[in-house]
């Protein structure tokens, strides 16, 4: 990456000890493609309270902090928001303000690991987060929370996102091994599955390096088939050649380093 984008290397940098997301914070300037690195020192940090935090604290103690952290954080991305803190570059991306998505996560996986996790109880559970994403933008319209630059929008849009997929894996798992998930059981879903962290980390850069080289090889492409298929041909090049470069990764970077893990084992 940091060859791609030369003049970055204070953010390569911090982003070496998953500091991205602080970025603005440090002063340092977010190149395009690598600014997606925020999400994993948003996850890293996450990781590196929540086991110790798993540790000290009872089950019922940690339900109910992952509770807190669900209610607590949109909170407090209304109120920061409506004090003026500016929302893509702080509410948006610090860790402090991204933990509720997180803690949803735990929570539904303490939920499968419980004795009242059946497929009747589980697709309630799903019903019901749906319920409240719903209920949460009916109630969300008259104070624009579709838009992101107020209050309502930059706290709660993301809790809208959250429910929404944590019904959706859910769901997902209350019906395993049934033909309403068959789909995410082929070849294409697993493989995209096994390579998606690559491809997240990449399909940015890949986009950006698409109209340079168009450029370099003097095709007008919209010239020749028209604004929108041009659009459909970035969009095949962005995904083949992202997918691509994660097979690529996979099978002679993160293979290899995934393989240590033999040597710590816990026994």
């Amino acid at each position: 990456m940091s060859l791609a984008y030369p003049a970055n290397g204070s953010y390569f940098l911090i982003s070496i000890f998953f500091l991205a997301n602080l970025a603005r914070m440090f002063g340092v300037p977010i190149p395009h493609g690598p600014g997606v690195f925020w999400s994993l020192a948003v996850e890293e940090h996450f990781y590196l309270l929540w086991p110790v935090l798993n540790r000290f604290l009872r089950r019922q103690m940690f339900v109910l902090l992952a509770i807190s952290l669900v209610v607590l954080t949109p909170a407090a991305r209304i109120v920061f928001t409506a004090r003026g803190l500016n929302t893509h570059e702080q509410v948006y991306l610090y860790s402090w303000f991204r933990f509720d998505g997180l803690a949803l996560g735990a929570l539904l996986a303490m939920w499968v690991r419980t004795s009242y996790c059946s497929r009747r109880r589980t697709l309630l559970l799903s019903a019901g987060l749906l319920g409240a994403c719903l209920l949460i933008t009916i109630a969300g319209l008259p104070f624009h929370i579709m838009s992101s630059g107020t209050p309502a929008g930059s706290g709660l849009r993301s809790t809208q996102a959250q429910f929404l997929f944590t019904a959706a894996i859910a769901a997902s798992l209350a019906f395993q091994g049934h033909w309403l998930t068959s789909i995410l059981r082929s070849s294409f879903m697993r493989l995209s599955g096994d390579l998606s962290y690559c491809i997240y980390l990449v399909h940015l850069s890949v986009g950006d390096a698409y109209d340079p080289m168009i450029r370099r090889l003097n095709i007008n492409v919209d010239a020749h088939i028209g604004q929108t298929w041009a659009m459909i041909c970035k969009m095949i090049f962005l995904v083949v050649v992202s997918f691509g470069i994660a097979a690529i990764s996979k099978r002679w970077l993160e293979g290899p380093f995934l393989r240590l893990k033999r040597h710590f084992e816990f026994r």
